[in-house]
């Protein structure tokens, strides 16, 4: 019914669209790593303010506590970056993908237009589990 390097294709984006899958699940240990690691972070930033707190600190004081938190600060800026330089190839691989599908889709409506949607999607469903 549809020709069958459609169907191949289909059965590419689907196979790269698994594979992104199963990299942005491998993420979910590093996400909880981040997570934990905000969350030490807060704390450890809370007890630097309640613990160097006073009306009128002097300036060496408030140096040494701003230079705490900006540490602190810095290391969540490169945690953050670790993680969208992770996270953002694989956004992009999905949204290239859909683009793909789209493309996919548009092609075999042209080629076949007397197909209805539901159609096209069981065909290509059933060709995809061979």
């Amino acid at each position: 019914m549809i020709d069958i390097q459609l169907i191949d294709s289909a059965k590419e984006i689907r196979k790269k669209y698994l594979d992104a899958l199963y990299e942005i699940n491998l993420c979910e240990g590093d996400i909880k790593d981040l997570s934990e690691f905000l969350n030490k972070k807060l704390k450890s930033i809370e007890n630097i303010q309640k613990f160097d707190l006073k009306e009128k600190p002097s300036e060496s004081e408030f140096k040494r506590v701003l230079n705490l938190i900006l540490k602190e600060i810095e290391e969540i800026e490169e945690k953050e970056i670790y993680m969208r330089n992770k996270i953002n190839p694989l956004y992009e691989k999905i949204e290239s993908l859909k683009r793909d599908e789209d493309i996919l889709y548009d092609t075999i409506k042209e080629r076949y237009p007397n197909l209805s949607d539901y159609e096209i999607k069981t065909y290509i469903n059933q060709n995809l589990e061979r």
